[in-house]
């Protein structure tokens, strides 16, 4: 009998004392894989739920908005609908996503207006952009303000420092900006005065464009030096392949635009057509 009460006391001592160190071990593990299995998968969902197969957000409105580059003869320019040509970005990425992504359910509208400024966007920013109530706004702008804007650079950058202000107090967007470009031509812009006459004033603009883009964290396609790698790489020039006037794209050149536009929203499954690196050139303003 005492043996007995032995042998038992003994065991309550070990058990309690923790002498079953496996034990504990795996029923620790498993509560804590049980909590996971419940909480994990909840916390995963609630983050990636709402973003579709084209790694857009599904039920998503896409705003293209700026000057006559994303314009691209829009038939009717009161009508956002209305894409512009079928070789435009706004088209061609519509095209895109309803063709391979058509149960992500996103809109796409389109309110660029050929010889808008920064200051005539602006002006009618609620209802080219944050009426739309964009998931994505698309913006070019600035290079009406080459030339028919005489101020200091310093007040187009307010100037577009307030727009840029304006649309964050109004929409929580994701904001893809354009830099503006223009190389040099042979061309008249207007009669009598050479394109050439603007491209210092345009390149600072464009400069001004991409490093505000940098201190806002907005991603930016820089056009200007996708174009003279281009002509650099394969061999196009600037008037013929690229654009048709020296300022407005043409299949080519969209094209290439394009691409890189579809890169920064990292729409899944594309396949660039023109691989072109502008690293070097990028970490002038993204550090």
């Amino acid at each position: 009998m005492k043996r007995v009460i032995f042998l038992v006391l003994s065991v309550l001592i070990l058990v309690s004392c923790g002498t079953f160190p496996a034990d504990d071990e795996e029923s620790e593990s498993t509560v804590g894989a049980a909590i996971n299995s419940e909480t994990e998968p909840a916390t995963t969902e609630s983050a990636y739920d709402n973003i579709g197969k084209s790694g857009l957000k599904r039920d998503s409105t896409v705003v293209f908005t700026g000057d006559s580059i994303l314009d691209d003869w829009r038939s009717d320019r009161n009508d956002p609908a209305s894409l512009g040509k079928a070789d435009g970005p706004a088209s061609l990425f519509n095209e895109y996503i309803q063709s391979n992504f058509p149960e992500d359910n996103i809109t796409v509208y389109n309110t660029a207006y050929t010889g808008y400024t920064i200051q005539n966007l602006h002006k009618r920013y609620e209802q080219f952009i944050t009426d739309l109530e964009p998931d994505y706004l698309i913006i070019y702008i600035g290079t009406n303000n080459a030339w028919h804007d005489d101020r200091s650079l310093d007040l187009v950058e307010a100037d577009f420092n307030d727009l840029l202000d304006d649309i964050r107090k109004k929409i929580d967007a994701e904001i893809i900006l354009f830099e503006p470009y223009l190389f040099e031509s042979d061309l008249n812009f207007t009669v009598d005065v050479p394109l050439n006459t603007y491209v210092e004033r345009m390149a600072e603009i464009s400069d001004m464009v991409c490093r505000i883009g940098a201190e806002r964290g907005f991603p930016v396609v820089y056009s200007r030096e996708l174009f003279r790698i281009s002509m650099e790489k394969y061999g196009y020039k600037y008037t013929r392949e690229l654009t048709s006037d020296g300022i407005h794209p043409r299949k080519t050149g969209y094209r290439i635009l394009f691409d890189a536009l579809m890169t920064e929203l990292k729409i899944n499954g594309y396949q660039a057509k023109y691989k072109i690196n502008i690293d070097s050139y990028k970490s002038k303003y993204v550090k």
